[in-house]
């Protein structure tokens, strides 16, 4: 294969690499968007999926995506390592300013693919979801009061004054995943 056509294959195949990683990335960000977003968009914990495939599974094929654009890049510089070399030599002009411009990119480009091994994350508790109930809580108004004894009820339950509302994306309050927050009796 005459290597023009080599190249104009390996650039085209690296453009719709990079089409399609920044498509995946729309595609989880805005249409599939994670636990907290969605708690935000639907009110409640719910699964997103299309073409049978959830966030994670996309992410996958993103992450797959972004390793063939990686060696899709390879494949093109070694091909083009002598015109790289040849116009960097006439973009500066030094030898020893090359070498160590040369010597600063490298390092930042290791660290720039290497740094996701190199931290450590955060782990915190967060509890249990919601469960069965739906993920819907008791609330109540911004200043929580004491329980109404049953002798001031006058007949009504004791379980009227609470409210049913969806499960904020909110902290969660102790280690069930829940709070029970009560509502004052409203006089009728």
């Amino acid at each position: 294969m005459e290597r023009w056509k080599l190249n104009y294959i390996i650039e085209a195949l690296m453009f719709l690499c990079l089409m399609a990683i920044a498509g995946l990335g729309f595609l989880m960000k805005y249409v599939m968007p994670p636990g907290r977003e969605r708690w935000v968009k639907y009110g409640r914990n719910v699964d997103l999926s299309w073409l049978g495939l959830d966030r994670h599974d996309w992410g996958e094929i993103h992450l797959y995506l972004a390793f063939l654009l990686l060696a899709l890049l390879l494949l093109h510089i070694i091909l083009h390592w002598s015109q790289i070399v040849g116009l960097y030599g006439k973009l500066i002009a030094g030898a020893k300013a090359r070498s160590r411009l040369a010597i600063a990119f490298l390092v930042i480009a290791v660290l720039l693919i290497y740094f996701p091994f190199l931290i450590t994350p955060k782990v915190m508790e967060q509890g249990r979801g919601p469960g069965a109930g739906g993920g819907k809580i008791s609330t109540l108004s911004p200043q929580p009061q004491s329980l109404t004894p049953d002798s001031q009820l006058q007949g009504r339950s004791s379980w009227s004054h609470l409210q049913e509302s969806p499960l904020q994306p909110e902290p969660r309050v102790g280690g069930a995943g829940f709070q029970l927050v009560i509502h004052p009796l409203q006089e009728e």
